[in-house]
């Protein structure tokens, strides 16, 4: 996926004697000097539209049809005064994208900037009737950190919906007979939200695999190369070929199928065929973004998936599993997998070897450490008799002596264990879940109303703290050195 956002962007105005375009047109500029600063890719409607503005019946149309064929993926409608609260709610519902309204905090104290903050709340009523999604920060001047932080939290769920919209699943074999827990309705995806599997037998996945072993060795050599630099290797070169072959054979599948991410049938079917476990090859391909998930899980994959996007992919996650609680630590658990996990993820360098607790144990192919410190957000969508929803909560990295030595795995401290089990049992979750080093809350209860998914906090003070996100920041004296001429344009 590359996570990139184009924004439209249409600063709104009320056509009328009462509010001067002159005042409107110096708000527009500041704020396009504004995004500039900030690096924000956009698109605006200079060319189609008078002033560059949206006021009327016929700016929705000509909006529309520049932006569409621009293909933008998410909408910014500043209010430069008390703006057009049709045009905005026709334009927004015609182009289906996230929308954000936002307009500045009156800079004189007189009232004169265009009633702003009047003419927002008209129009979130009629967003309301048009059964429209929209997302809104409160007014700010553009030099408060607010503004910023407000656009890019956007950003960022734009990015978490576009993720969502276009979610093509790589799915190699069934699920492992014995986890029923990962079941999933294939039909109700595609109906419910357009998510795309792609099926191919682990049969096809091996042949593509041994086809690679004897047409790929320089490639084979160079990713063995890299392991090398970056883990401690404790099984056999043969092992090493075979993973570096499997990570071939996703990337082939990946690139021919044009799917985005891949849940993976890894044992045992797999073993009998290759005599390796494939997380070396996943956590290699996690690394790259392809998130790449193990047992089969696809609503796994899917979690995985919108937790980096979250992030804008500047991280990807780990995929846990709750394990068990600390017998003398009230509110620790321990969370671990087998191995998939991206190795730039882990606290020191990863181990390649066979898994502890393997029946055969000439296999190999396991990835194994500690992961490493940092603030994390444990996520998961997931859902059945037709409702879904998004498991969230914030937790920490607790050195607590590496118990299990199994797989990735960490000490997790949670605000209260016991209520995340019985969130977790009563589901709909199960024992898997994305694990990001980020606090991704804020972004992920925005994008659930674009999804159509409901955002499920394990603790209502993190659901409080994320909804408050935006108003943790501000600049309450005023931008300094402002100089304000009452009846003129503002001068920053």
């Amino acid at each position: 996926m590359q996570h990139k956002i184009v924004l439209g962007v249409t600063p709104t105005h009320r056509n009328d004697p009462s509010f001067p375009l002159e005042r409107g047109l110096f708000y527009k500029k500041e704020i396009y000097k504004k995004l500039d600063e900030l690096g924000i890719e956009y698109i605006g409607i200079e060319d189609v539209c008078p002033n560059g503005l949206l006021s009327t019946n016929s700016d929705v149309v000509a909006a529309e049809a520049k932006l569409k064929k621009a293909g933008i993926d998410a909408l910014f409608i500043p209010f430069i005064d008390f703006g057009s609260e049709g045009a905005s709610c026709q334009l927004a519902k015609a182009l289906n994208v996230p929308v954000l309204m936002w307009g500045p905090r009156d800079y004189t104290g007189q009232g004169n900037d265009g009633d702003v903050q009047c003419g927002m709340i008209a129009a979130g009523k009629v967003f309301r009737r048009f059964s429209i999604p929209f997302t809104y920060f409160p007014t700010c001047f553009l030099e408060d950190t607010l503004f910023e932080k407000g656009i890019r939290n956007f950003i960022a769920v734009a990015n978490v919906v576009k993720t969502f919209r276009n979610l093509y699943v790589l799915q190699v074999g069934p699920r492992p007979e014995s986890f029923w827990s990962v079941m999933c309705n294939e039909g109700e995806l595609l109906e419910k939200f357009g998510i795309k599997i792609y099926p191919l037998s682990l049969s096809e996945m091996v042949s593509k695999t041994k086809e690679m072993l004897e047409t790929k060795q320089d490639e084979i050599d160079e990713i063995i190369k890299g392991i090398k630099a970056r883990a401690n290797i404790t099984v056999k070169e043969e092992i090493l070929k075979k993973s570096a072959a499997l990570k071939l054979a996703l990337d082939w599948y990946r690139k021919e199928t044009l799917t985005n991410c891949c849940a993976f049938q890894c044992w045992y079917a797999l073993q009998d065929e290759l005599g390796i476990w494939p997380c070396t090859a996943m956590s290699l391909l996690n690394e790259e973004g392809y998130e790449t998930i193990c047992e089969g899980d696809v609503h796994g994959t899917i979690s995985c998936m919108l937790a980096t996007a979250a992030t804008m992919g500047r991280t990807t996650p780990w995929f846990g599993e709750w394990c068990f609680r600390h017998p003398t630590i009230e509110h620790a658990e321990y969370v671990a997998h087998c191995g998939n996990c991206a190795m730039n993820l882990f606290k020191d360098k990863p181990t390649i070897s066979t898994r502890s607790f393997e029946f055969a144990k000439n296999m190999g192919g396991h990835v194994s450490g500690e992961v490493k410190d940092g603030d994390l957000t444990y996520f998961r969508f997931d859902g059945d008799h037709g409702e879904y929803s998004m498991l969230l909560g914030k937790a920490k990295r607790i050195e607590e002596g590496d118990t299990c030595k199994r797989g990735a795995r960490m000490w997790m401290e949670l605000p209260d264990v016991r209520k995340l089990e019985m969130h977790v049992v009563y589901g709909p979750y199960i024992h898997h879940c994305a694990i990001i080093h980020e606090d991704i809350t804020p972004v992920m209860l925005e994008a659930g109303k674009y999804m159509g998914v409901k955002p499920d906090f394990t603790y209502e003070d993190q659901r409080r703290a994320a909804e408050d996100y935006l108003l943790q920041e501000s600049m309450p004296n005023g931008p300094e050195g402002l100089e304000v001429t009452v009846g003129e344009p503002m001068i920053l």
